[in-house]
């Protein structure tokens, strides 16, 4: 309720962790997101955040769309300026992944655990490292489960 007051766009079916940061209102949240706790999301009005719908955020997860020019030797950190973010549809972002400025992120992905997304992601895919890399194709019939057959 406070973060619709302040102007984010949150659609019923939301739920949102505990300790989470949202430092501008320049975030727009799909229908039935899991957010979970400690999940920063640090956006501007040159780079806002989108996430699609059933879209879920680990713990410890940061979507980060502010960047700097790098500057002289005497400050590196130059004018700052945003790029924005979108997590598609249906996208899992595992806990303590870090996606930076600029980056989209297609409908169906997921990002393992500790991963940092530096460049956009296709759809429907797993990818993972830092930076993160596409390292398996999902289908509409993947349910993540380790096959045993032989």
């Amino acid at each position: 309720m406070i973060l619709r007051w302040w102007g984010v766009t949150v659609p019923p079916g939301v739920e949102i962790g505990s300790h989470c940061h949202f430092d501008t209102p320049h975030i727009r949240i799909g229908a039935h997101c899991f957010i979970n706790r400690d999940v920063e999301l640090c956006s501007s009005a040159d780079g806002p955040i989108e996430l699609g719908e059933y879209v879920a955020l680990g713990t410890g997860t940061m979507l980060i769309t502010v960047h700097h020019e790098v500057g002289g030797p005497t400050q590196r950190a130059g004018p700052f300026y945003g790029k924005g973010i979108v997590i598609g549809d249906g996208c899992w972002l595992a806990s303590r992944v870090v996606v930076l400025p600029g980056v989209t992120i297609g409908d169906g992905c997921v990002i393992a655990a500790g991963s940092v997304v530096t460049r956009d992601c296709a759809p429907n895919g797993v990818y993972a490292g830092a930076p993160a890399r596409r390292i398996r194709d999902l289908t509409d019939e993947s349910q993540g489960a380790v096959s045993t057959a032989v």
